[in-house]
């Protein structure tokens, strides 16, 4: 059985305040600037240990890593838990991908190039050519495991942690130049509701067996 989700809410309050403020933070930010100024001061220079750094930390918001995560919660008996991270990351990933293909929408990289300005590209990391910038899978995929660690241990003193890794990942989406901030907020918000409604279906599920 996973804990209630009210209670957990409860519990880890906290943490959940923290994330709205943050969320709520950035969509302030975006309402008042353009497109390009949000980006370039989020952005503002790049250094190469930087590059090297982000393009290896942004792999906390791969599928891999997640699958990973959920292989080593059922190999160490913690069977609901492991698959709730499975389920949140397959269901955050459907919409993400979902809303990609009906909100097509042009990478920074694309944005930039149409716009006649140049770009900063890390090779082989920055897409160049995608329109399939919003909503940031990664940011979605990081979030709905950050949900789900806070959710399953409300009262854990990782829980802050976990909060500030799966900030970082979003912001890394953006550093690499493969997402706006505006792709990295929805991709947020699809991962706590995915982590949310996760813990809500499967104790719903386990409730009735």
């Amino acid at each position: 059985m996973l804990p209630p989700l009210q209670s957990s809410v409860k519990q880890s309050i906290h943490i959940w305040i923290a994330v709205f403020l943050l969320l709520t933070v950035a969509l302030i930010f975006l309402v008042n600037k353009t497109t390009a100024q949000a980006y370039e001061q989020l952005v503002p220079h790049h250094t190469k240990w930087l590059d090297v750094f982000f393009t290896w930390f942004t792999y906390l918001g791969d599928g891999i890593f997640i699958l990973l995560v959920a292989v080593v919660f059922l190999v160490r008996k913690y069977k609901w838990q492991g698959i709730a991270i499975i389920v949140s990351y397959a269901v955050s990933g459907v919409v993400a991908q979902t809303l990609k293909f009906f909100f097509p929408s042009p990478r920074p990289a694309v944005f930039y190039r149409n716009l006649g300005l140049p770009f900063y590209e890390i090779p082989g990391v920055t897409l160049m050519h995608s329109t399939a910038s919003f909503p940031s899978g990664h940011t979605a995929s990081a979030f709905a495991l950050m949900g789900i660690l806070v959710l399953l241990w409300p009262s854990s003193k990782w829980n802050g942690l976990w909060c500030i890794l799966a900030v970082a990942v979003g912001y890394s989406r953006i550093y690499l130049g493969n997402h706006f901030l505006v792709d990295v907020v929805a991709g947020a918000a699809i991962g706590i509701i995915t982590a949310c409604t996760t813990v809500f279906v499967i104790n719903r599920f386990l409730n009735k067996q």
